[in-house]
């Protein structure tokens, strides 16, 4: 089969490698119909993942037709499309019964492919149901955690892909006032246009949290702020010359500014990916607003049950983030072009198979693979 591999920082390819085969009785073999490149991804292609060796496979975010399956499987069959959650999980260890499924004890054991799938509605596209695999569920978690209920505020940092659906999860869960902040101008017009978010470009201003506590009721801040950003949030000279020298793991400046900008007694939402020490982090000043912090990877079996729905009925538009469908044979170029935020990229999604004339009718219409079984 074709994959992408890893041949050191910012050099991808996509070779051949060998086929899988069924290891275990709860096994399944899916032909890939859609991936696509995470934001997490780029962490490993920047080659700031000490333990990404050369030849490693990437991917994570992956959908597709199943084409071969265990003697114990049972409750799906061949042709059947599925998404992948990127959190595995064995389903009955200590943490998945308490459906804490990014901490599963057994992770990674082989076991739990009976667990490890999300069966997709035959007239949902790809496009609408892939981000389910990762990105959807991580910004649902994220404003769940941020405990966004009807009439609150809350700050987004970081307009990425987990950031704008991260905005969209709370205005669905009843947001009334929305801040976004980054420093790329096309991402903080398409959160204003389309989700109605404020937009602060840090660029233009030295200190974001201030200009929100501004513009919030009784200037105390945000309820809740959720950091999207992660550890290779853009920080001061000197923070960046230590993150290179691998001393510390990130800047910590979209945290400080988090801290900063939530109100008393408000909650800390932190989806993005942190790694290694943090450079000024400010307990002291969490402490002293008695600030709630919830962290961690996303439990994304916990939260498919409830968002499947709410993307049938239109509730949740996911697809409308993407701007980009490509070949998978060009996915080299496409992880050029979501690094360096060409184009006015937000998200790109790879088609195994699809020429490119067929990848650009596909971004026109919008439409990947909508039939079970359908050839891409």
């Amino acid at each position: 089969m074709k994959a992408l591999t890893y041949h050191g920082p910012h050099h991808v390819k996509v070779e051949n490698v060998p086929d899988p085969g069924i290891e275990q009785p709860d096994d399944i073999i899916l032909r890939i119909t859609a991936t696509a490149i995470c934001g997490s991804d780029l962490h490993l292609y920047r080659g700031k993942i000490p333990q990404v060796k050369h030849g490693d496979i990437f991917g994570h975010e992956f959908m597709g037709e199943v084409v071969e399956t265990g003697r114990d499987v049972k409750n799906i069959q061949k042709g059947d499309r599925v998404v992948i959650p990127f959190v595995i999980a064995c389903g009955d260890c200590f943490f998945c019964r308490l459906q804490q499924y990014s901490a599963c004890e057994n992770t990674n054991d082989g076991h739990g492919a009976a667990l490890n799938k999300k069966q997709i509605p035959p007239l949902l596209s790809d496009d609408k149901a892939l981000f389910l695999s990762d990105i959807l569920p991580t910004a649902w978690q994220a404003a769940k955690n941020a405990q966004v209920q009807q009439g609150s505020s809350v700050a987004v940092f970081g307009a990425g892909p987990v950031g704008l659906l991260t905005i969209a999860c709370a205005r669905l869960l009843g947001a009334e006032q929305i801040f976004v902040v980054d420093h790329h101008p096309y991402r903080l017009r398409f959160a204003e246009e389309r989700y109605g978010a404020i937009p602060i470009n840090f660029d233009d201003e030295n200190d974001p949290a201030e200009k929100i506590i501004e513009q919030t009721a009784g200037h105390r801040g945000v309820d809740a702020v959720i950091d999207a950003v992660g550890f290779e949030a853009k920080g001061s000279m000197t923070e960046t010359v230590l993150t290179n020298l691998k001393l510390e793991g990130s800047s910590g400046k979209a945290l400080r500014q988090c801290i900063a900008a939530v109100r008393r007694g408000g909650v800390v939402s932190v989806p993005g990916v942190y790694a290694g020490f943090i450079h000024g982090f400010l307990f002291g000043d969490a402490f002293d607003k008695g600030l709630s912090f919830k962290i961690g990877q996303t439990h994304v079996h916990a939260w498919l049950g409830e968002l499947l729905p709410l993307i049938e009925k239109g509730l949740l538009k996911p697809e409308e983030i993407v701007t980009h469908y490509m070949p998978f044979e060009e996915a080299a170029r496409g992880y050029e072009i979501f690094e360096k935020r060409e184009e006015e990229c937000r998200k790109v999604i790879l088609v195994p198979g699809a020429p490119s004339a067929e990848a650009a009718q596909k971004q026109a219409t919008g439409l990947i693979n909508p039939m079970p079984g359908g050839v891409v």
